[in-house]
């Protein structure tokens, strides 16, 4: 009888020390991180330009709008950067005899990348149409 209450009073301690982790836990989810102040922005453009007239004018103008240096994925035809402190990342595809689809998003920590991303977009079907 005396051995099971030295286990209690020495696991007492320990169970209210852990009950403490578990709370202390729960005050991380008050970090200002939600999707209102955080999201990612993706704009997808079917364009009248084989795949690769369309990958190389994504590279050009990515390259253009950053400061940055590229990182390019020739096999899958997506290139990233930073701009603005945001990043963004173009894909390409072909579905079609000179038809592609080109995919832009943007990525920010805490806040959206809709604006960056937009812009990038904007740009590039400018681009595209300013090829034909």
């Amino acid at each position: 009888m005396a051995s099971h209450l030295v286990r209690i009073a020495l696991l007492a301690p320990l169970a209210l020390a852990a009950s403490g982790l578990v709370v202390g836990c729960r005050t991380h989810g008050d970090l200002p991180f939600d999707s209102t102040t955080s999201g990612d922005a993706v704009y997808v453009a079917q364009v009248d330009v084989d795949g690769a007239t369309a990958w190389a004018q994504a590279k050009v103008t990515l390259s253009n709008l950053s400061l940055r240096p590229l990182s390019i994925d020739e096999t899958r035809r997506r290139a990233t950067t930073e701009i603005e402190e945001t990043e963004i990342t173009v894909e390409c595809s072909t579905y079609d005899l000179k038809k592609s689809e080109v995919k832009v998003s943007g990525h920010a920590f805490l806040r959206s990348g809709n604006a960056v991303a937009r812009k990038v977009y904007d740009q590039l079907l400018a681009d595209l149409r300013a090829k034909k």
